[in-house]
This record gives structure tokens, C-alpha cells and sequence, in this order.
């Protein structure tokens, strides 16, 4: 990879290669994150859609649901 340098007026050398891995992992954190968020919500959804019978199956309930499906997509 090549790495550009450029020396600033206070004899700074800035490494855009790193600073530019640094800001792709950022953005790769960001949508990995909105990703799980998105997912997270559709399980809600999902969770609120089923029948009591069906949250019965797994030791859940309505109110298990209602608290779990009521939840924000970030928290987990």
C-alpha cells in the first residue's frame, strides 16, 4: 500500500493511510451496528406476532412479549 505523507508548517507528519483505516473501520462499525439494530427490530416484530400458544412453547408470555417488543432497536 502507499502511504502519502505530507509535513505540515510544525514539522508534522500526518499518515493518511492510517487515518483513512481509521475512518473505513469507523463506518464498518456504523453499519455492522445498524445491521444488528435492523435485525434486532424485525425479531421484535416478530416476537409481538406470535400467538400466545406459540410464546407458551419457549416459557414466554404476553407480557414477556409486550416488554421485549417494546424495547428500542439499540438496546439490547
Amino acid at each position: 500500500m502507499t502511504v502519502f505523507e505530507i509535513t505540515a508548517p510544525s514539522s508534522t507528519t500526518i499518515r493518511f493511510a492510517d487515518r483513512a483505516r481509521a475512518a473505513l473501520r469507523a463506518l464498518s462499525d456504523a453499519l455492522i451496528a445498524l445491521q444488528e439494530w435492523q435485525a434486532r427490530a424485525k425479531e421484535r416484530r416478530q416476537l409481538l406476532g406470535l400467538s400466545d400458544a406459540a410464546l407458551k412453547d419457549f416459557g414466554a408470555n404476553r407480557v414477556d412479549a409486550e416488554a421485549e417488543g417494546s424495547k428500542a432497536a439499540w438496546n439490547q
